[in-house]
């Protein structure tokens, strides 16, 4: 689970940027969110003027290892079990998970900001060099190893030298992102100080201090 300690002021320094009626407001602070407002330095504004909110606080190291999941969500964290059916894996945002596979779209073995920005092969597999691979079908992929079966034949890539592993592609922007780089692609209901989230089934809550970026344009709960 996503701890964080400390003030809300000392950790949402001033700084952050807020796009207010499609204008930037930079310098400000935000110190509250609710479903029909929000706060910026004492000043209350309707929420349905606020396409976006960038937090100025400082980054926490992204997680090396984790799970995409097809609505969009990136989740760190470690594999503990795998079936054909489920996964479990731990979060470190959300804790323990069961996680049908049908809801996987891959996982991946090194941090965003060291990911090669080339097209993937779906499904496929991306070395850290950014060797792309495609694949007729991923056969394995754990905290050792993955294996993919291809038109030569099959191959497996130690865990250290994977990049990413795709069996299905993840097309929804971000929603909410963490500070710690995870991505939060699941309807968020916000109370001031702290936000509610439902993940797989179970329910949720964290402070803004863990918050990186909110595009309201790209909520799942908009409708189009």
């Amino acid at each position: 689970m996503l701890i964080l300690t400390g003030c809300l002021t000392c950790s949402t320094l001033p700084g952050d940027v807020v796009q207010v009626n499609g204008a930037n407001r930079t310098g400000t602070q935000v110190e509250e969110i609710t479903e029909t407002e929000v706060v910026l330095n004492g000043e209350r504004l309707p929420r349905s003027g606020i396409s976006s909110f960038h937090f100025s606080s400082v980054e926490l190291p992204q997680g090396r290892t984790g799970i995409l999941l097809k609505n969009g969500t990136r989740l760190s964290g470690s594999l503990l079990e795998r079936s054909k059916k489920q996964v479990v894996f731990y979060s470190v945002t959300a804790g323990e998970l069961d996680i049908a596979m049908t809801d996987i779209a891959g996982f991946f073995y090194e941090p965003e900001d060291e990911w090669r920005k080339k097209k993937a092969a779906i499904p496929g597999l991306m070395t850290r060099t950014g060797e792309v691979v495609p694949a007729r079908r991923i056969l394995w992929a754990d905290m050792d190893s993955a294996a993919v079966l291809t038109e030569n034949g099959l191959q497996r890539f130690p865990a250290y030298s994977v990049s990413r592993v795709w069996w299905a592609e993840t097309k929804a922007p971000p929603f909410l992102q963490l500070r710690n780089g995870d991505i939060l692609n699941v309807p968020v209901s916000f109370e001031g100080k702290q936000f509610r989230f439902t993940l797989l089934g179970k329910e949720h809550r964290l402070t803004l201090q863990a918050v990186r970026t909110i595009t309201f344009t790209n909520n799942p709960d908009s409708t189009p």
